[in-house]
């Protein structure tokens, strides 16, 4: 009998985190790991996902924007959090869509939001499919 891929199954988890210096975005980590953060790093704005994973060219380019933007301007007094975490949504939903269930994904605020405290780690599941 084959396991169901729910959300207590052990699966590699990837986090949409921006940070600084060649715009990282994507990190790793094994269910096995039991270090804590959010992993060793596998895509940035330079690379993308190296053709590691199947994401596509626009959705790299797409993180690739969001984290360069983030890395030039996360320092100015007016940079608008809340703008820059939806775009980071709905990318980090779109390489969900992507990939699909085999991995576990998640988005997390980067550690320069005065707001990182609070909702800092958000899981992005697979909607149930609607009965018709």
């Amino acid at each position: 009998m084959q396991a169901s891929k729910d959300s207590t199954e052990a699966r590699k988890v990837i986090t949409i985190m921006a940070d600084i210096g060649n715009g990282p975005y994507a990190w790793l980590n094994d269910p096995a790991d039991e270090r804590s953060g959010v992993g060793g790093n596998i895509a940035d704005a330079v690379c993308g996902f190296g053709g590691d994973l199947p994401v596509s060219t626009d959705l790299e380019r797409g993180f690739a924007e969001w984290v360069m933007f983030f890395e030039h301007c996360y320092d100015q007094p007016d940079f608008d959090w809340p703008e820059f975490h939806a775009r980071g949504m709905a990318l980090t939903r779109r390489l969900h869509s992507e990939i699909g269930d085999s991995f576990r994904v998640f988005y997390e605020k980067p550690f320069e939001d005065p707001s990182h405290d609070m909702d800092s780690r958000i899981e992005v599941r697979s909607e149930p499919e609607e009965s018709g």
